[in-house]
């Protein structure tokens, strides 16, 4: 990944990810795409503030975007922001069967002990995590990572990283 690239499309933008993160999920993307020899991948951003991340895909890896409303196909990484519960479960059940690589759920630490409904992407990481460890077949070929740095100030924010194997 160039970090060059990285750099500047932090300092230019008003993403809402902790740049170390956002960093480390970005690098796991890398890795996953140059080993699968995927090059322009197609991305979907679904959630509160969908397509804000698209610069950092399109200019890193070349990827394209798409929104849900104008793609049929499949797509090889899917965004999914934090926000209520109904909303997050949702958007897992009904776009995850498109995708053939890496899902990220944002906001996976967010507001995990304040109970607020607009901020509940923990109970999806942790329901579809219970569900894995309990033996469900559609996940048994899929890859849990939890990037979450532990932040002094602000909200705790996380992203739940799954690599379909």
């Amino acid at each position: 990944m160039n970090l060059t690239t990285f750099n500047r499309l932090m300092k230019g933008t008003d993403i809402k990810c902790h740049p170390p993160e956002w960093k480390m999920f970005l690098e796991i993307c890398d890795i996953y795409l140059k080993r699968k020899k995927i090059k322009n991948p197609i991305v979907m951003e679904l959630g509160l503030e969908e397509n804000s991340q698209s610069e950092f895909f399109k200019q890193l890896f070349g990827a394209k975007c798409v929104k849900p409303a104008n793609h049929e196909g499949g797509v090889d990484i899917l965004l999914i922001g934090g926000g209520s519960y109904k909303d997050v479960m949702r958007n897992f059940n009904v776009y995850s069967t498109l995708c053939s690589g890496i899902i990220a759920i944002h906001d996976i630490e967010c507001c995990r002990y304040k109970n607020r409904i607009m901020a509940q992407s923990h109970r999806v990481w942790d329901e579809l995590k219970i569900a894995t460890a309990c033996g469900a077949e559609q996940f048994e070929n899929f890859l849990f990572l939890s990037i979450h740095r532990k932040r002094i100030k602000g909200n705790q924010r996380g992203i739940g990283v799954i690599i379909k194997q």
